[in-house]
């Protein structure tokens, strides 16, 4: 390993054991994180997941010893596949979600804590993508939210754990929305479409006084 490496990791290794000395008394933290989500159409059996992706940023900021609020911004990838005998229809979403949440931080022990967040969301639309495919051969395709049925825009709540470790984050979440996003009515599924999605995301979390 090159010197300049050793003495890059040296300092990133001192610079974490600091900071997270000074969690404890720090109002103000920013995290930034990536992952995946399992995502899905509520409710519908014919429907089954998608494995997407999500990155973004949180916003902490305490309000006591062990509460703080959150908020942030992400960049989240949602969606749901129809299967039909040789027929599929493949959906993804773009939204960028805005949480504002409150969560309960407790310490395990030096360096280690567990928060749990209860957050409700907006997701503002950014791009609604469908595809039609019939024994392996596209048919149709669409950017359209009009032409894909479904609303641009979006909102719900979230269960969120995280596993902080020194400055490394770990977290595991649940959203559902909670507005029924589909402008179409029929009797084959696509009446009513509401996103959920598990995801797990691997973060730094950057702390300041």
């Amino acid at each position: 390993m090159k010197k300049s490496h050793l003495i890059f990791l040296f300092l990133f290794i001192c610079f974490t054991l600091h900071s997270q000395e000074e969690f404890s008394k720090s109002k103000f933290s920013i995290g930034v994180k990536g992952g995946l989500n399992i995502s899905d159409k509520f409710d519908d059996k014919p429907w089954s997941s998608k494995i997407r992706y999500r990155t973004g940023l949180n916003i902490d900021y305490s309000i006591g010893d062990y509460v703080f609020l959150r908020t942030g911004a992400n960049y989240n990838q949602k969606g749901s596949t129809y299967h039909n005998n040789d027929m599929k229809l493949y959906y993804k979403l773009d939204y960028i979600t805005i949480p504002i949440g409150l969560g309960l931080f407790i310490p395990l022990e030096e360096g280690v804590n567990i928060s749990f967040i209860f957050s409700g969301y907006a997701d503002l639309g950014l791009s609604v993508k469908y595809k039609v495919k019939e024994n392996g051969h596209e048919i149709l395709s669409s950017e359209s939210c009009e032409a894909s049925n479904l609303k641009k825009n979006d909102m719900g709540f979230s269960v969120e754990g995280e596993f902080a470790y020194k400055q490394i984050l770990f977290n595991i979440g649940f959203e559902r929305g909670l507005k029924n996003i589909s402008l179409k009515r029929d009797n084959a599924g696509f009446s009513k479409w509401n996103n959920s999605c598990l995801y797990a995301t691997l973060g730094y979390r950057f702390i300041f006084k």
